[in-house]
């Protein structure tokens, strides 16, 4: 029998908290307690009764987990292009670094116009992509959390006012508005080039 999962239904960030701390999510998760020969369903909601939206397949890994429901049973992930859920008793979330240890690269995007920006592990180097596919590359001179909320809420930047960035990067339910996907973080992105300034919105996953 095909083992219960869940997907694509956007909600609002709150209702998507499920009460676990500001920083909790977005981890990996792998597939786990599912037969060779079955699959792992992905369901338009948090309800194994609810829609199939799409399928794991029993040994897939490095699953990005971006909410879980109120009840802590079910967690939302990404699937083509949208979200959906998965019951969280088929999937093994092992013990790892928090997103702002930075042991994992981040990868962020927006659209309108479309850009994407890159961070490596240890958030030291950034490269922005624009919409005319001409990429830049920075050398990250700060990093910071805010005072009294550490982990949940991220600046850095590098260079000047001639050429450099300063970004904000925060857990906050996020999508892209171009399809149904969800992240976890937001980015507020601004970039500096001779003296002129202009800010980004966007969504970032970590990197497997």
């Amino acid at each position: 029998m095909i083992r219960w999962a869940l997907c694509c239904v956007t909600l609002s960030g709150p209702a998507l908290a499920g009460g676990h701390e500001m920083d909790q999510f977005p981890v990996f998760g792998h597939v786990a307690n599912v037969a060779a020969d079955d699959v792992l369903n992905i369901r338009m909601s948090p309800d194994a009764g609810s829609e199939i939206y799409g399928t794991l397949a029993p040994n897939q890994r490095d699953i990005e987990i971006v909410a879980q429901d109120d009840s802590g049973n079910w967690g939302l992930v990404n699937s083509g292009e949208g979200s959906g859920w998965v019951h969280l008793n088929f999937i093994d979330i092992p013990d790892q670094p928090k997103w702002h240890s930075f042991e994992r690269a981040l990868s962020c995007y927006g659209a309108e116009p479309f850009w994407d920006f890159t961070l490596d592990v240890g958030a030291k180097d950034a490269v922005y992509v624009g919409y005319d596919s001409q990429s830049t590359a920075y050398y990250v001179d700060w990093l910071t959390d805010i005072a009294a909320r550490v982990g949940g809420i991220i600046g850095l930047g590098a260079g000047d006012a001639q050429n450099g960035f300063s970004a904000l990067i925060e857990n906050q339910m996020c999508h892209d508005g171009m399809s149904d996907r969800e992240s976890a973080l937001r980015i507020r992105l601004f970039l500096h080039q001779d003296g002129t300034s202009y800010g980004l919105d966007g969504c970032c996953n970590i990197v497997p």
